[in-house]
């Protein structure tokens, strides 16, 4: 049989209250996967992280970290599929930096007393 090349990136940030990090990893309708894949050839699954659906009955699962896991059967394929899931979980650990420093939005007034757009 063919041999199977694996690799493992771990993404090192929790999702949070409007912050979704599967979501950024997974790109708008799984685009960073599909890029990967198509770039490369190889598989790219995420795994680990809180379950999609918290019903309470995955409570093992919830607690494994979140990770990239990248297999395939051509060894340079995998390592550079792992090259690019590296960039991305950088680019989802700078996101969420600016996240973090970024004060939350102020909650908006429903409407402005102080328009003067007309004269008296």
């Amino acid at each position: 049989g063919r041999r199977t090349f694996q690799e493992t990136v771990f993404v090192g940030v929790e999702s949070e209250r409007g912050f979704n990090v599967r979501a950024k990893i997974i790109g708008t309708g799984g685009e960073n996967m599909k890029f990967i894949q198509y770039a490369t050839g190889v598989h790219v699954k995420v795994r680990g992280g809180p379950p999609p659906h918290h019903d309470g009955g995955f409570a093992p699962e919830s607690s494994e970290p979140m990770s990239l896991f990248i297999s395939g059967n051509n060894e340079e394929a995998v390592k550079k599929a792992k090259e690019y899931c590296e960039d991305l979980v950088t680019t989802v650990r700078e996101d969420y930096e600016e996240f973090k420093r970024l004060p939350p939005p102020p909650p908006r007034p429903s409407h402005s007393h102080h328009r003067r757009d007309h004269g008296p």
